[in-house]
């Protein structure tokens, strides 16, 4: 990565108009029609070349006058308001995985867009929110698996699944074995 010391004042604009988050914690930009600044990665409304000025650090921008913007809050080093909101998704999940209308009931019980959930939810995990459904009934399995005496078959509708094949398909494509291989591996 480039030093950003190095860098002219239109390749830190174009960082901006990117919105790259990489660049995040090595410079901020100000607004000068607004008196505000952001993370690059900001997703307020892009401002002008003109109007746009860059610092180096947040009490840089603080002495000349910028208050942090709201939306990107470059004032709080870890506020990942994405990530908060994901963790909280996650407890839900881990707390209601057996419910079989749990993915559906999500929406509702957050108060947003299934499209929008789906997205954050990705972005932040890496993984859509069926596959963080199907791990959590995967490990569910696995803690039985090792910790009773139930048959496969019980396991299969104890930790959440309706059909042995599709637990039989995620168990294996997860464990790279079958339940059975995976229980004799342990004991």
């Amino acid at each position: 990565m480039r030093d950003i010391k190095n860098m002219t004042i239109e390749e830190k604009y174009q960082i901006v108009i990117s919105n790259d988050k990489s660049f995040d914690n090595q410079f901020l930009y100000g607004v000068k029609s607004t008196k505000i600044f952001c993370h690059p990665s900001c997703n307020s409304k892009k401002p002008l070349r003109k109007n746009t000025v860059f610092f180096y650090t947040f009490q840089e921008a603080i002495e000349k006058g910028y208050r942090p913007c709201k939306r990107c809050r470059p004032d709080k080093e870890a506020y990942q308001p994405d990530a908060e909101f994901v963790a909280e998704v996650k407890r839900y999940i881990d707390m209601h995985f057996l419910d079989e209308e749990v993915l559906s009931q999500l929406p509702g019980e957050f108060s947003i867009s299934e499209n929008h959930l789906r997205r954050v939810f990705k972005l932040v995990m890496d993984k859509t929110l069926h596959q963080y459904l199907i791990n959590k009934k995967i490990d569910e399995a696995k803690y039985l698996l090792i910790q009773s005496n139930f048959s496969i078959i019980e396991i299969i509708y104890k930790s959440g699944f309706k059909s042995s094949s599709s637990f039989y398909k995620f168990f294996k494509d997860i464990n790279k074995m079958t339940p059975r291989e995976y229980r004799n591996s342990i004991n």
